[in-house]
């Protein structure tokens, strides 16, 4: 009487891995885009803190930290510095990156992007620009956001205009 062969045939052995290679095609892309929009979440979370600590920094003080009644300013540079890269760089407040530091505005860790803000009032107008940056696949065409606010009022009453422009990419002459 024959012993009965133990193991798999080779036909079997190939099948599986032929099933494996499928499944890695189609799960190995699907994770790559994950990764992608995951990085790419920074920017909102970190777009939305900065107009917050904005708004927070104005509520407070009735004013922004520089000029005088007619028409005070604050201003944050790029933060990390530009231009943004597809490694995480440190979040900065010393003085050479402009008014971060007179924010609330406190920032774990490293960032993907790299982020400006710019905000006045005149007497009747309060305005404020949060830019991102970032350059996720190092190819040197940024992705960027800007988010706008503009207060204004008119007859006694406020009037908000916001807005906000995503793009896929910028031309790296920028």
């Amino acid at each position: 009487m024959k012993k009965a062969a133990r193991g798999f045939t080779l036909i079997e052995l190939m099948i599986v891995v032929t099933i494996i290679g499928v499944l890695a095609t189609v799960a190995v892309p699907a994770f790559v885009h994950m990764q992608l929009r995951s990085k790419q979440a920074e920017r909102g979370v970190i777009r939305k803190a900065i107009d917050t600590a904005l708004d927070d920094y104005w509520l407070r003080q009735d004013r922004y930290p520089h000029g005088g009644p007619g028409f005070n300013w604050l201003e944050g540079r790029f933060n990390p510095a530009f231009p943004p890269s597809s490694q995480k760089r440190v979040w900065n407040t010393t003085p050479a990156y402009g008014d971060w530091g007179a924010l609330s505005l406190e920032i774990e860790g490293s960032l993907y992007f790299s982020y400006y803000t710019y905000a006045f009032t005149t007497g009747a107008e309060r305005t404020r620009w949060v830019y991102t940056y970032g350059d996720l696949d190092a190819d040197g065409r940024y992705s960027y956001l800007l988010h706008h606010v503009q207060e204004i009022a008119v007859a006694g009453a406020m009037s908000t205009s916001t807005w906000d422009f995503d793009s896929v990419t910028v031309d790296s002459t920028f």
